[in-house]
């Protein structure tokens, strides 16, 4: 049998998730739309809510990798990254609503087509505009394709804890002056106050943003805010 793996450029989509019931197969059926994914592996990091089954229920023959206890995204894209084929990983989350299948063909497209690129971020912009100016609608978008060897790196050498991955990338790419651009994405977050309940929602939200603060320090923070990813990639300019 033809092993599709052999080809350049495959593409694995990585979709961790902790109780997002809700959520997961709703990504799902907008991503299996998707031809240009050559894998999808899902990492239960944890779910006591019953999202694996509900996962089997839709998607039957979709691998479902599974840590016993929650041990955060970091930790669960490196199970994941063990398991997966691809030369490329498409990071996405388990909670997104209005997920675009052109979209992400549009980045899938970029590096195939373009050596250069090292990653692809997907600017939200539809995030909130406090969001948006801040930048945390590229530096903490959890929607990028990269490639696996740097994914690799950055988790074993510069070690991300939970909701730290994405910012660790960031430093890794720019310590290693390595290409990086933002293309456009339309999806929206389902909020932690919606899921949680607004007081546990707020408390996740400022702890995640602690989190990060304290692994990158004010100084890297601050760099990535001025400097990180300034250039969006233009489809019709490359394609």
């Amino acid at each position: 049998m033809y092993n599709y793996f052999v080809r350049t450029k495959t593409i694995t989509c990585l979709i961790p998730f902790f109780n997002e019931h809700a959520g997961v197969v709703r990504v799902l059926n907008e991503v299996v739309k998707i031809k240009s994914i050559d894998e999808i592996l899902l990492i239960d990091d944890g779910s006591t809510d019953g999202t694996a089954s509900e996962v089997k229920r839709y998607y039957p023959r979709l691998p479902i990798l599974r840590n016993k206890t929650n041990l955060g995204k970091s930790e669960a894209i490196v199970k994941g990254l063990i398991q997966a084929k691809g030369q490329y990983i498409l990071l996405l989350d388990a909670d997104l609503h209005n997920v675009q299948p052109r979209e992400i063909e549009n980045g899938i497209n970029a590096v195939k087509e373009d050596a250069s690129i090292d990653m692809i971020i997907f600017n939200r912009i539809k995030a909130s505009l406090l969001v948006r100016i801040l930048r945390g609608a590229i530096l903490t978008s959890g929607q990028r394709i990269i490639k696996k060897d740097i994914l690799s790196q950055t988790l074993s050498l510069y070690k991300p804890k939970g909701y730290q991955m994405e910012v660790a990338l960031n430093k890794y790419t720019m310590d290693e002056k390595k290409t990086v651009y933002w293309m456009p994405i339309s999806v929206v977050n389902t909020p932690s106050t919606q899921k949680r309940g607004f007081a546990m929602g707020m408390k996740k939200i400022i702890l995640m943003h602690i989190t990060m603060l304290q692994y990158l320090g004010l100084n890297n923070t601050t760099k990535q805010v001025l400097l990180f990813c300034r250039k969006e990639y233009r489809i019709h300019h490359k394609l």
